[in-house]
This record gives C-alpha cells, sequence and structure tokens, in this order.
C-alpha cells in the first residue's frame, strides 16, 4: 500500500484546535513537511549521506553523530539524550521537553524504543532532525524560535487543550490511519515503513538503537574518553539516571511491572 496519501489539512489541523498556541506558523509548516513526500524524501537522503557502508554498530554511530550535531546546534541539552524503557505518563514525557533545573531546563532529546517494534528508538529524532534542517532552510515559513524552543513548546498547556490529543501526539505520533512522516509507525515501520523501503542505512543503524546493550550512547569524540570496559559496565549497568560526564546518553523510566 502506497505511503503519503492520508494527510490531513494542516492549517485546520493546527488553528482549528490549538487556537491559543502561539507557533502556529511553524508547526503548520511542520504539517505540511511531514505530509509532504517529496520533502521527506529529499531530507532523509540529506540525513543518509552522513552514513556510510558498514556494519550496523558504524552506521548507528554515524547516525547518532548526525542527529547530536543538530540536536545540539538547534538548543537541545548537550549533555544527555533520554533512554525510555517502556511507555510512560504523559508527565514524565513532558518533563522530557521541558528539561530540568540541573540541567537548565534545555529540552532532552530521546529514544523509545519499547513502544512498539514498528514505531523503532530514533523515529521522533530523525523527524526532528528534518524539522531542524527544513527551518535552517526555510526560516520564513517559521516563526523566529529554535528548533529546541518548538519542541518544548509541545509541553504547554496550549499545545494540550484536549488532553492525549495533543499538539505532539497530531504532529510526532499520529495514528488514525495517518500513513505520513507525522507517524512514527509509517516512517519507519516494519515491513511496510517508509525509511525500511528506501533508505537501508538509515534503517540499519536504528534497527541497532533498539537494545540497550548494543545501542550507540555518546558521539565519536566524546567516546574517546570511555574505556571499553567503562563502556561495558555502563551497556550492563541500567540504573535511572546513571550519569557518566562522556555518556549521553541515560535511562530516565524504570522498566514497566
Amino acid at each position: 500500500m502506497p505511503l503519503f496519501q492520508n494527510g490531513t489539512d494542516s492549517q485546520q489541523h493546527i488553528t482549528g484546535s490549538f487556537p491559543d498556541f502561539p507557533y502556529q506558523k511553524s508547526f503548520i509548516r511542520i504539517h505540511e513537511l511531514l505530509n509532504s513526500e517529496p520533502s521527506v524524501r529529499a531530507l532523509l537522503g540529506q540525513l543518509e549521506a552522513n552514513i556510510d557502508a558498514g556494519t550496523s554498530k558504524e552506521k548507528a554511530q554515524q547516525l547518532y553523530d548526525a542527529l547530536r550535531l543538530r540536536e545540539v546546534a538547534g538548543g537541545f541539552d548537550p549533555s544527555e539524550v533520554g533512554y525510555w524503557l517502556g511507555v510512560v505518563s504523559a508527565d514524565d514525557f513532558f518533563k522530557t521537553m521541558l528539561g530540568t533545573d540541573d540541567n537548565g531546563n534545555l529540552p532532552i532529546a530521546f529514544l523509545d524504543p519499547l513502544v512498539q517494534e514498528r514505531h523503532g528508538a530514533e523515529t521522533h529524532r530523525i523527524q526532528w532532525w528534518m524539522v531542524s534542517k527544513d527551518l535552517e532552510e526555510n526560516p520564513g515559513k517559521y516563526d523566529d524560535v529554535t528548533p529546541a524552543e518548538l519542541f518544548r513548546s509541545t509541553a504547554s498547556e496550549a499545545a494540550q487543550p484536549q488532553g492525549i490529543d495533543n499538539l505532539w501526539f497530531r504532529t510526532f505520533d499520529a495514528q488514525a490511519g495517518c500513513d505520513t512522516a507525522r507517524s512514527p509507525e509509517s516512517l519507519m515501520g516494519n515491513g511496510e515503513g517508509y525509511i525500511q523501503a528506501r533508505f537501508s542505512r538509515i534503517y540499519d543503524a536504528e534497527l541497532n538503537q533498539r537494545a540497550w546493550i548494543s545501542c550507540v550512547k555518546t558521539t565519536v569524540a566524546k567516546a574517546e574518553g570511555v574505556s571499553r570496559i567503562k563502556m561495558m559496565a555502563i551497556n550492563n549497568e541500567m540504573v535511572p539516571g546513571k550519569r557518566n560526564e562522556n555518556v549521553e546518553v541515560r535511562i530516565v523510566a524504570a522498566v514497566p511491572k
């Protein structure tokens, strides 16, 4: 079944449902962007250009570094990436967007590998890589804000007047038949996903990130400061909030009971 057949009226989807949200212009553009197959194809092509042939681990490292480069430049926390060990509460989820007093209230990028296999682990980071790249190339289509500020704004009261049917859900976790890049399952997929079918290097890299033991946890530059023995210990240590100055990816939610 071809994808990108079931988008939405982007302006009505935003202005009609979130009348008090301050960055309507930006999110109308984000909806248009993620609903557009040519735009998504072009951006994913640029992202995949950062990934060379090699092992899944090598590809995952290159993807991770490309994502981090743009996240840090866009105002996200430069020292931490969250790793969800399951579906979390709305309060915990939005804390990721808001950051904490400890990190200067900077938004935290995250992996969520255990939602379901078709969802993927890095899919939201890939969505935001595309948004950040598009904002850089087409600033006039956005409000005068950073990618991190847009990310953070999804946790505001104006972005969630209808509870679970909130701005994040409609823009980056769309369900109900959505078959565009606004749906992680349609974008990444397992058998029918857009990335799996067309961008094999991204898909191979992303598969590596779905297990804590194998996932890349820091950039190449920072990994030079982590010994093999210490990294093995980190991989085997599943303690929420465990910190190491050279390692960015940290568990931020307990295993669901």
